[in-house]
């Protein structure tokens, strides 16, 4: 299985106040580059999102999404230390809940995730005349300090399956802060060897050590 950046990100839930995520403003509180920051703003709703040539940040009114450009042990750890220096230094934002998500895509068709797609109306959909593109299959698992939130998809057309770990977490302010200074790198190992113990995937393309 081969990483996936856009799903590498921490998303905090609640509720923004979007204006505040200006240049200038993660320019001087995030350490953003401030040679290669810029801004894109989305015509359609007008939302808009800042990057620099290492992390990418996105605030919407409901949450606001924190992602990297490339995937490095050195590049997680900072996307850990510039959620924590969000929370901190807008102490008084409500948040609700936090997700520290990992994605991986996976190409033999034939490997043990395809058990799980072998659903028993695949043939009674194409005697109707129908093709299937896709299936999306969704568990939610418990653990004693957060809740994984598992979807995997399975592409027809091209036999592939996307994987999307989210480890959801309720708010706790100083618990936050220290999951995103000290074990955002322990929270990659735990989603690598759970898709080991339970699917036999491997990674390709590990992060740095």
């Amino acid at each position: 299985m081969k990483p996936l950046n856009e799903f590498w990100t921490i998303v905090l839930v609640g509720k923004w106040n979007t204006n505040i995520f200006t240049t200038e403003w993660v320019i001087k509180n995030l350490d953003f580059n401030e040679e290669s920051t810029k801004m894109e703003i989305n015509l359609a709703d007008f939302s808009h999102r800042l990057y620099d040539d290492e992390l990418i940040l996105i605030p919407k009114q409901d949450r606001l999404i924190i992602g990297l450009k490339n995937i490095t042990d050195d590049l997680l750890k900072k996307l850990g230390k510039t959620a924590k220096k969000i929370v901190e230094t807008l102490p008084h934002t409500p948040i609700n809940s936090y997700g520290i998500n990992f994605g991986f895509s996976e190409e033999n068709s034939s490997h043990e995730l395809s058990k799980l797609f072998t659903h028993s109306d695949l043939g009674d959909i194409s005697s109707a005349g129908g093709t299937i593109l896709d299936i999306l299959i969704k568990k939610t698992i418990q653990f004693t300090e957060y809740e994984l939130r598992q979807n995997i998809t399975f592409y027809y057309e091209k036999p592939s399956y996307v994987i999307h770990l989210n480890f959801h977490h309720l708010f706790d302010f100083e618990t936050m802060k220290r999951i995103f200074e000290t074990k955002i790198l322990e929270y990659k190992e735990k989603a690598v060897d759970f898709l080991k113990t339970v699917y036999c995937l491997e990674q390709k393309g590990e992060t740095d050590e």
